[in-house]
């Protein structure tokens, strides 16, 4: 009985041109066989004929060869073959304008190595084949004259053969008296005489002048002992003919100063930012803390405290810290003395320089002062109902969630306009 066998194509592989007496152009060709049951045929002849046919799977033949001795398949059922290098039956492979494609390769197989070919197969060659069209330079003579309308219209298509002539020629040094008339190195662009003609020099990684080696994270670096930095310098006028840029520096020849680029902070008005004024009872303890959320970026300018003495009277050191509870950072403190007089009285503390961020917590934290003691300590008026959500009251370090204390913070809102301020 007869078996059916299947033809694998497994890989087309690159065009070998190869050089002997005259130019031989090649294409390696291997392929495996199977039975119908899958199995690969091993050690078996195989007759095979070879058809390239032009622009479709079933165009004009223009070339037809067939092997002789028949590929013989290995022990893995393959077997490789040199299209253009079995026995021609028609055309001639080395004449083939590969540019003239596409070209559809057709093969026909006698998996008993005879001449009736059982099996049949036909694919496109596609970009491998192809290498073969760059032979196509060797035979071109003569003028060559492009038609594309892309490149007729581009600067490329005014380059001529005395352009190209002396492309490696560079000048090392200035003959004619002109610096803007050829290439030049930037050794000698930098050097003293030469002219970089007003152009900018952009992208650079680091400049570092004096030294063979840049610092680490130095944008600009100089290295010097004999010269100093020498900043532009500008009159009043011509400064505010800038356009600036936050962070320039320039020496301000009309005010003789160092002047630099930069926001200025201003102050407003103070306005009272955050209060809690409600109070129906008093703490008593020589450590007591009240936590606020700033509303308004700015300068504290004051904060008022209802406090009583608990006995004769003291000191109380009024502490504003930095986040939550007394275990802060101490951004300013004053002290105030502390007498009893019926209901409370409210104290107030004027901080200097101690500026607040909107939404940021801080809190007033109060102390008896060892030095001069209340004896009993001091009360400071609370309220137990919790009336006040952007902060809690501590008493001696303890969270106490549904009391607040009365207090008044005011603020100077701030505000910010760029400008030129004095570095000096």
């Amino acid at each position: 009985m007869k078996k059916a066998i299947i033809f694998c194509l497994v890989f087309l592989a690159s065009a070998s041109i190869f050089i002997e007496a005259q130019i031989t152009k090649k294409i390696s060709y291997q392929a495996v066989l199977r039975n119908i049951s899958g199995q690969l045929v091993v050690n078996q002849p195989v007759g095979i004929k070879i058809s390239l046919l032009h622009y479709s799977s079933s165009g004009t033949c223009v070339y037809e060869e067939i092997f002789i001795p028949n590929p013989l398949t290995n022990a893995n059922g393959l077997f490789s073959i040199e299209i253009g290098g079995g026995l021609p039956l028609s055309g001639d492979f080395n004449s083939i304008d590969w540019s003239d494609g596409p070209y559809f390769l057709k093969t026909e197989m006698d998996p008993t190595g005879g001449t009736s070919y059982t099996i049949t197969g036909v694919s496109q060659l596609l970009s491998v084949p192809y290498a073969l069209h760059a032979l196509v330079s060797d035979s071109v003579s003569g003028d060559i004259h492009e038609a594309d309308p892309l490149f007729t219209v581009s600067v490329a298509s005014g380059i001529s053969s005395l352009d190209t002539a002396f492309w490696n020629a560079k000048i090392d040094a200035e003959t004619d008296g002109s610096v803007t008339n050829e290439l030049q190195d930037i050794q000698g662009v930098l050097s003293t005489g030469k002219d970089a003609g007003g152009d900018s020099l952009v992208n650079l990684g680091h400049l570092t002048v004096g030294a063979t080696s840049t610092t680490p994270d130095a944008a600009i670096e100089i290295n010097s002992t004999s010269s100093a930095f020498l900043p532009s310098r500008m009159t009043t006028a011509q400064r505010d003919s800038l356009i600036p840029a936050e962070g320039m520096i320039i020496y301000n020849l009309t005010e003789r100063k160092f002047q630099g680029y930069s926001l200025i902070f201003n102050y407003l008005s103070q306005q009272l930012d955050v209060i809690q004024n409600l109070f129906n009872n008093a703490s008593g303890s020589n450590d007591k803390s009240q936590s606020f959320t700033a509303v308004t970026t700015g300068r504290i300018s004051c904060v008022k405290v209802m406090l009583n003495a608990a006995g004769s009277g003291g000191i109380a050191n009024i502490k504003i810290r930095n986040g939550v509870g007394n275990g802060g950072t101490v951004l300013y403190n004053e002290s105030v003395y502390v007498t009893y007089i019926a209901g409370g009285t409210m104290y107030s503390i004027y901080p200097d320089n101690t500026f607040v961020i909107a939404g940021m917590q801080y809190t007033i934290n109060i102390v008896d002062n060892v030095l001069d003691p209340m004896g009993y300590g001091f009360d400071w008026l609370i309220s137990t109902s919790n009336p006040y959500s952007g902060g809690d009251f501590y008493w001696t370090g303890m969270n106490i969630t549904s009391y607040d204390a009365v207090f008044e913070i005011y603020v100077e809102p701030q505000t910010s306009t760029p400008g030129w301020i004095d570095l000096n």
